[in-house]
C-alpha cells in the first residue's frame, strides 16, 4: 500500500493434465467445440476463481476451478502450495473462505457439498448439503465462540443454505442423550 505497486502472480499449470497428455484427437476436439472460446482456458489450465485471506495469518487462498485444485500463497514470500481436492468426481473448487482456526472451507460448484480443509494436516473433511442440483457458488462463514455456520448460496436450485457445523462437545451431549433414551426404553 505505501509503494503503490501490485504484483501479478501466475497459477502454475494443472500437473494431473498437460497438454502432452492430451491425443491429437483431443485437442481437435477441444478446437472445434469453441469451448476455450468462452474464457475458460487451455484444458491443462487452473482456472483461478475466488480468493480468500486468512485474517489471522499470511496466506491467501485461491479457488482452482478447472484444475480441481485449491492454492495457498504466502502473502510475503509468494511460496505457494497447491492442494488437491479429495475427488475428482466433483469439479469446481470455486470459492474458498478461511475461519478462525486457519481451516479452509471450499464450496464444490459441482456437487451438493463443501469441503474443509485443515492446512496444518492436509486433510479435507466433506460436508454434504441437503439440497440436490445445489451447485454451490458462493459460500460465507460465521465463526463466533468456537461455532461454526455455513452459509451458501445454490446456484443450481436458487436457494440459500445455512449449515450449523457440531463441535465435539456438542457430539457428546447428543450421544450422551441418546444413550439416555436407550436406557429409559429397556
Amino acid at each position: 500500500v505505501t509503494t503503490g505497486e501490485s504484483l501479478e502472480f501466475t497459477v502454475p499449470p494443472n500437473k494431473y493434465v498437460s497438454q502432452g497428455a492430451l491425443t491429437p484427437e483431443d485437442l481437435k476436439l477441444y478446437e472445434t467445440t469453441g469451448f476455450g472460446s468462452v474464457g475458460t482456458g487451455a484444458p491443462w489450465a487452473q482456472g483461478p476463481r475466488r480468493l480468500a485471506v486468512d485474517r489471522n495469518g499470511d496466506m491467501v487462498w485461491v479457488g482452482l476451478y478447472a484444475g480441481n485444485n485449491l492454492l495457498r500463497i504466502n502473502t510475503h514470500t509468494l511460496d505457494y502450495k497447491i492442494f488437491p481436492m479429495p475427488s475428482f468426481d466433483d469439479l469446481g473448487a470455486y470459492m474458498p473462505v478461511v475461519d478462525n482456526s486457519h481451516n479452509v472451507w471450499v464450496d464444490i460448484q459441482g456437487s451438493d457439498a463443501v469441503e474443509k480443509l485443515d492446512a496444518k494436516t492436509g486433510k479435507w473433511i466433506r460436508y454434504e448439503w441437503p439440497t440436490r442440483g445445489a451447485a454451490p457458488r458462493n459460500i460465507s462463514l460465521l465463526d463466533q465462540n468456537g461455532n461454526i455456520q455455513v452459509i451458501c448460496a445454490y446456484w443450481g436450485t436458487s436457494s440459500v443454505g445455512r449449515m450449523m457445523v457440531r463441535t465435539k462437545a456438542d457430539l457428546q451431549v447428543i450421544k450422551a442423550e441418546a444413550q439416555q433414551a436407550v436406557a429409559r426404553n429397556q
